[in-house]
């Protein structure tokens, strides 16, 4: 056993943190130099704009030079979200797909219906009753659906050797 793990084992609290503290995904492990990552797959469960994360983390990126694909999103995509975004690599970069977990397509095209599942499913709407879960797994179901073409031909262009489906 590491000294590490004896010093934690030894006290008589943990602390932990929420890595949402810093930005609401992972982005900085996954973009570390020696995991050698091609595509990101960017599943936004944010209940606030979620565009947010994907601009924050180029934001972040860039001031800690680290590579990030650049971002260019549509003026009206936090109103009006797509169901994803792709913002492509270089090579040296990775690139990423972002999916909004609630966007115009599986709100029924509908302003009116995106606000009501920000609002309904909001991060500190608790407790989720089964049905919300439920549901919540029908929404972003819908959007790996709606995404799976351009999911599969970004994976086979970021590993060059073809998907099988």
């Amino acid at each position: 056993m590491s000294e590490a793990k004896n010093l934690n084992l030894d006290t008589e609290t943990r602390d932990y943190e929420d890595a949402g503290i810093l930005l609401n995904s992972p982005y900085f492990a996954a973009l570390r130099k020696d995991r050698n990552i091609d595509l990101i797959i960017s599943l936004d469960f944010s209940s606030w704009n979620p565009e947010m994360t994907l601009e924050e983390a180029s934001r972040m990126s860039k001031s800690m030079g680290i590579g990030f694909p650049h971002v260019h999103l549509p003026s009206n995509a936090a109103v009006s979200p797509d169901p994803y975004y792709v913002c492509p690599g270089d090579g040296k970069i990775p690139t990423v797909i972002h999916m909004p977990l609630f966007n115009m397509k599986n709100c029924d095209g509908s302003h009116q219906v995106l606000e009501h599942n920000r609002k309904k499913y909001g991060v500190f709407q608790l407790p989720y009753r089964p049905e919300m879960i439920s549901d919540l797994m029908k929404m972003a179901q819908m959007n790996v659906t709606l995404a799976k073409d351009t999911l599969l031909g970004e994976m086979e262009k970021a590993k060059k050797v073809p998907i099988k489906t």
